[in-house]
């Protein structure tokens, strides 16, 4: 290699051949800060900077190669950290310090993602799990007091025979209401039966009333509705249509929040509508209701 090439410290990386002995990267690095210095400082103040004579440098940059005392002279300037090629050497050096610390903080920030991901998965299974076992606890109960009342009615004088056993349809999930009654299903749904029941009815009102209805007849219909969703979400813990899959109690409870929200909007609504009816009818004599 020659000095006279112009090697820099920026362009070193990209020199030719440079990887193949030590040596020759040890020389192309001392080279380059001497280009640097040389053309910031020139020959007489770099030469002065090192501690060597003008005449040693100037044979160093006209043959290109490095002799034992300018190598010295250079390294040593790196470890004191003198001159501006040096200074800008740090500042290389610092800057990708700095890049790898960055990078290091990126790796464990995506680590920290990672393992609050897996937490949370974690978590909604342990929910789910939960709730699927209250479920079962509640029908193992709700079967082990039908069968002590089978068996209190069958030791009665003139009983009849044990009763056929009931049909209890299957369920993966049995916290999931269906939109129509199916065979059996008090014996899933335990208490809440009735509740579902009304629930199913109070949503054909709705259609109904959502088809050829009066305003008034409509918000009352849709707050009876949300008022039953209330109670089957949040005390029995079931999960309402379309959904195919039970919500989490965390999904719950944000359900639960969204309806009693909706029901304080539709109660505001209603006042309004009743105070516009009011006057209508006030200022028509009586003569208009609806």
């Amino acid at each position: 290699m020659t000095i006279g090439g112009r090697l820099t410290m920026e362009d070193r990386e990209t020199y030719p051949g440079s990887s193949r002995s030590l040596e020759s990267l040890r020389e192309m690095r001392l080279l380059a800060l001497l280009r640097d210095m040389i053309d910031a400082e020139g020959q007489a103040r770099t030469a002065q900077v090192l501690g060597v004579g003008y005449r040693t440098l100037k044979r160093t940059v006209e043959s290109g190669r490095l002799t034992e005392r300018m190598a010295a002279a250079l390294e040593r300037l790196l470890l004191l950290g003198g001159g501006s090629a040096a200074a800008r050497e740090r500042e290389r050096v610092d800057a990708l310090e700095r890049r790898v610390e960055g990078l290091a903080e990126e790796m464990h920030a995506g680590f920290d993602e990672v393992r609050a991901a897996v937490d949370a998965g974690l978590k909604a299974l342990r929910e789910e799990q939960a709730v699927a076992a209250r479920v079962l606890v509640r029908r193992l109960d709700g079967l082990e007091a039908r069968m002590r009342s089978g068996a209190a009615g069958t030791s009665e004088p003139g009983a009849e025979g044990p009763e056929r056993p009931r049909y209890v349809p299957p369920r993966m999930f049995p916290q999931l209401v269906t939109r129509e009654a199916e065979e059996g299903e008090e014996h899933v749904y335990g208490d809440a039966t009735p509740l579902i029941v009304e629930w199913r009815e109070a949503m054909k009102a709705l259609l109904r009333a959502d088809r050829n209805g009066p305003a008034l007849r409509r918000l009352a219909a849709r707050e009876r509705l949300w008022e039953l969703e209330v109670v089957l979400v949040g005390e029995h813990g079931l999960t309402l249509p379309p959904m195919t899959y039970p919500w989490t109690d965390r999904q719950r409870e944000v359900r639960v929040w969204e309806i009693r929200e909706d029901l304080r909007r539709l109660r505001s609504e209603r006042r309004r509508v009743l105070r516009r009816r009011w006057l209508r009818r006030l200022l028509t004599l009586g003569f208009s209701w609806e």
